[in-house]
């Protein structure tokens, strides 16, 4: 018998070949199941397009500005709020309002305590208010508490086996009756400001970057071992048959 072996070079060209097919094949597979994916109507039309072209059509102080066609609520989040930081965040806040975004996110730190006061955060809404004067809030509450109650209750932070973090033991007690008489305070304060109407709601905050989350292992904390042993408590009666 007889085999004929093909050139190396035909061999490389017809692996390019395949290569090329299976792409192609692949792409028109893509189109077809964006489209059957996709609705048909979706369109992007009424998004503003440069700082001095609004949407269609937007509601006054108070209502959500909504995305066209998604039904979304539209909301400009500050980030944090410095002296360093305000003149950018002027000319945005300008820039949003002429778009018709009058919907803001502020970031606010409780008043811990209860001789905490909302003072330097209302302040904040005033200068906001004064360049969009449609402007409503979300108030971002930050739940954390100062740094310096965290250096009276050490026993009361985080403690992952790399150290201690900056930031309540979600299962410290005394963390959250400090948050509920901080949560008191800032609604009582709140409801006594002059532009009440305005605040749309509050978002609740507290732990990692303010997301709920302890990342880097488990907490080791003695108000988190103390919450353990009285769940056990609870659990079994006698924790002790554990060993």
């Amino acid at each position: 018998m007889f085999s004929h072996k093909l050139p190396d070079t035909l061999v490389f060209y017809l692996r390019i070949l395949l290569v090329l097919v299976l792409v192609v094949i692949a792409g028109v597979l893509g189109m077809w199941l964006g489209h059957w994916s996709a609705p048909d109507d979706f369109t992007l039309d009424g998004f503003p397009q440069s700082p001095h072209q609004a949407p269609g059509s937007r509601t006054e102080t108070g209502d959500l500005a909504v995305a066209p066609g998604l039904d979304v609520p539209l909301y400009f989040h500050l980030g944090v709020l410095e002296e360093r930081t305000w003149e950018v965040l002027e000319h945005e806040i300008a820039l949003a309002a002429a778009a018709g975004i009058h919907q803001y996110i502020v970031p606010v730190d409780a008043p811990w305590g209860r001789d905490g006061s909302l003072e330097n955060a209302l302040a904040w809404l005033e200068r906001i208010m004064a360049i969009d004067p449609r402007a409503a809030f979300l108030l971002q509450v930050n739940l954390n508490p100062p740094a310096a109650w965290l250096e009276s209750n050490p026993n009361e932070a985080v403690l992952l086996e790399s150290g201690p973090r900056s930031y309540p033991s979600p299962a410290s007690d005394w963390w959250l009756l400090g948050a509920q008489e901080s949560l008191t305070t800032t609604v009582g304060q709140l409801q006594n400001y002059d532009h009440q109407h305005r605040i749309q709601g509050v978002i609740l905050t507290a732990l990692e970057n303010g997301q709920w989350q302890i990342r880097g292992g488990h907490d080791r904390s003695e108000a988190n071992q103390r919450a353990f042993q009285a769940w056990l408590q609870r659990k079994y009666g006698n924790p002790e048959i554990l060993g």
